[in-house]
């Protein structure tokens, strides 16, 4: 959420990624039927947001089996990402080593 938003609750990407851990509104939308969610709670919402988040990195997780690479999934797309992997193509770094700079200050902490 820290890299995705800055904590900010009413954060949107200029891509149209909503809230604090900037979920695309068509995939909220898979993830509700994913999850057999039926809400009409706003991205804006901390909670409903935080809940389609997690479980999105984690489809990630489980589909990448590595957590740098489901790291950027949640970035750029599973398909782009596997797009990347096939061709032998970099993706951004910048990011990842963000989001895994923030993760080795919390796990520090906890």
């Amino acid at each position: 959420m820290k890299a995705e938003s800055k904590l900010n609750t009413q954060a949107t990407s200029c891509k149209g990624a909503v809230g604090l851990m900037q979920v695309m509104p068509t995939t909220a939308e898979w993830l509700q039927t994913e999850m057999g969610i039926e809400s009409d709670k706003s991205l804006y919402d901390p909670e409903h947001n935080i809940k389609l988040g997690v479980r999105y990195f984690d489809i990630m997780l489980q589909q990448f089996g590595d957590l740098e690479k489901a790291i950027t999934a949640y970035r750029i797309g599973p398909n782009k990402l596997i797009q990347h992997l096939e061709e032998g193509t970099e993706t951004e770094s910048a990011y990842l080593q963000e989001v895994l700079t923030y993760y080795a200050e919390f796990k520090a902490k906890n």
